[in-house]
């Protein structure tokens, strides 16, 4: 070191330096870093002592070249402040680097899988993009994922208890984009949307060296709140000095991160990496009635080739419906039980395309939107309603997160509903009450988007909660699980219909027992982007109890498809008859 730059005390307090090291300042206590990880400190104070760890880190930095190498961001702060340190040539970081190549950062978005709870609400990558690459696909660059380190095959429920209360360790990983590009895309048939960040060449240089810094850190794992969107936009805000996500927010959502880098104007570009069945969808749609029908009778079997009927089509219909014939079994073969067959499928196939001339086909490109352009997650919603029994009245509901089945369908898994703490409470002249409480509700609809076989399954749902026992009471409230099964089709682009039978466990109320079953037929009809609604009939019959059968009507729509509002129209009937009319705010 040249010199004494300032005060130490003061620099010990500077916001850069509490970022690099990862500090947060609860009230009335002093900073504490949430990195967990003992080697991460110079100092054995460092973890709440931030002057004793800059102290250190300036010691060591100008007499041990495995500290100059190991913490480049640290370095890089304290040269601006002043400081001079020997040079030294650090090997590893160089390689990690490919020699300071990264010419920008991407950061992407994995859509919503509903598969497993740890992705139902999308998850963020960052991507280096090198100078180097050759790759058109981008799959040898670098990839940086923050993640629980969770045990292998960890069940859902265990997974949700651990992670809810802090029982994993968190940390950054690298690895080639191909690997997390082969598992989102063709394995678990998600979306990636990637948003090239525009950030200055001096910026870049800095992110990269502080997740060099971080590549051992160790974090304390909170599902909702200290999670991916979290780290990922801490890690971004050191760079851009703006607040992509609030610390005291009760959840942090990925979709909010994308929201918020392009109202600050940080993306250069957008570009979709399309899914194995995202691909599919397109050449299906592609297919003239002819060529489907032809692919139809391939899907269900692959000697259709041989026949006279498809040797009668040209070059081009045939080598249009053997590549989409190709995509289907490779899409088939995803967790499949009979994954010898279909790899012979998809040789037959092989063979008869490389008969045909080459050829170019324009797939047809599905219509889709970016995340940033979905809802808002956060739901804010005022409604006033009139009962038949209890006449007009005004309703509050907060959703914290995220969608439901009439939200627009904008960077999620089309058909399906993921709600989490949403709450309604109910007021008139007379007295406030609480219509529902729903700690998670999740439902998929699943339905099958070309009509061939293996393309979509049984729609399911499932909901934890509490809620009214009928409209026709105030303090019936009853907690209760609930989950459902059956099967949805689509009729047409705009309308889906769909039959669910839901069994129920409940608390007891006057009567009703502790169980119940109701089966129900519904349709989802999208008019137009601005317009969509849910219609569905029920019938509940509680087991073991002498009530009778209860019919359930419930009609919803939306209208309007504004990131930050839309109005809600509601009919209901459950005993009582109620109409609604709302208008919902997302932030």
């Amino acid at each position: 070191m040249s010199h004494e730059q300032g005060n130490i005390a003061a620099l010990a307090r500077d916001p850069h330096w509490l970022k690099l090291l990862h500090y947060t300042r609860p009230v009335f206590r002093s900073p504490k870093s949430d990195i967990i990880s003992p080697d991460f400190f110079l100092s054995p104070m460092g973890r709440s002592n931030p002057e004793a760890e800059l102290l250190e880190t300036i010691k060591q930095l100008e007499r041990s070249k495995e500290v100059y190498c190991r913490f480049p961001s640290r370095r890089r702060w304290l040269e601006k402040k002043g400081f001079t340190f020997p040079g030294q040539t650090c090997e590893a970081y160089l390689e990690w680097t490919r020699g300071n190549s990264v010419k920008s950062v991407s950061l992407i978005f994995a859509s919503g899988f509903l598969g497993n709870p740890a992705s139902y609400f999308g998850h963020p990558l960052l991507k280096f993009n090198f100078k180097d690459d050759k790759s058109p696909l981008d799959l040898m660059d670098t990839a940086i994922n923050y993640g629980a380190f969770t045990p292998p095959d960890v069940g859902a429920l265990p997974y949700a208890i651990f992670g809810i209360f802090g029982g994993y360790t968190a940390g950054f990983t690298s690895a080639d984009f191909f690997f997390h590009r082969n598992n989102y895309s063709e394995l678990e048939l998600r979306d990636l949307w990637e948003y090239e960040l525009d950030l200055s060449s001096e910026q870049v240089e800095e992110l990269v060296a502080h997740l060099w810094d971080l590549k051992e850190a160790k974090i304390t794992y909170y599902f909702f709140d200290d999670n991916c969107a979290y780290r990922m936009s801490e890690l971004l805000e050191l760079v851009i000095d703006k607040k992509l996500v609030s610390p005291n927010a009760p959840f942090a959502i990925p979709a909010t991160l994308f929201h918020q880098i392009h109202e600050y104007s940080l993306v250069k570009e957008i570009k979709l990496l399309k899914s194995r069945q995202t691909r599919l969808k397109e050449k299906v749609a592609t297919l003239n009635p002819v060529e489907r029908t032809h692919l139809k009778k391939i899907s269900m079997n692959v000697d259709h080739v041989q026949t006279s009927d498809f040797s009668s089509l040209d070059a081009s219909a045939k080598s249009r419906i053997l590549e989409t014939s190709l995509d289907y079994f490779s899409y088939r073969q995803i967790g499949s039980d009979e994954l010898v067959d279909l790899k012979a499928a998809r040789r037959k196939l092989l063979l008869e395309r490389v008969k045909l001339p080459p050829q170019k086909t324009d797939w047809k490109p599905l219509s889709q939107e970016p995340p940033h352009q979905a809802q808002r997650p956060i739901l804010t919603q005022f409604s006033f309603f009139h009962s038949d029994r209890f006449g007009n009245g005004g309703s509050f509901r907060l959703r914290p997160v995220f969608y439901d089945l009439i939200s627009p369908d904008a960077a999620r898994p089309p058909y399906s509903s993921l709600t989490l703490l949403d709450t309604e409470l109910n007021v008139t002249e007379e007295r406030l009450w609480l219509k529902t409480f729903n700690l998670i509700s999740v439902e998929s609809l699943n339905i099958s988007h070309t009509g061939l076989p293996g393309d979509g399954g049984f729609a399911w749902r499932f909901k934890i909660g509490a809620d009214q026992q009928n409209l026709a009471c105030r303090t019936c409230t009853v907690p209760r699980l609930e989950f459902g099964g059956g099967k949805a089709w689509e009729m047409t682009k705009s309308l889906i219909l769909y039959a669910m039978i839901d069994p129920r466990i409940q608390s007891s109320y006057q009567g009703s027992g502790l169980a119940s079953l109701s089966p129900s037929v519904a349709a989802l009809i999208t008019f137009s982007d601005d317009f969509r609604v849910n219609a569905m009939a029920a019938r509940r019959y509680y087991l073991k109890s002498g009530n009778d059968s209860e019919e359930i009507f419930l009609v919803e729509g939306r209208i309007g498809s504004s990131r930050t509002w839309d109005m809600r129209l509601s009919f209901q009937e459950h005993i009582d008859t109620r109409y609604a009319v709302g208008v919902g705010l997302y932030w």
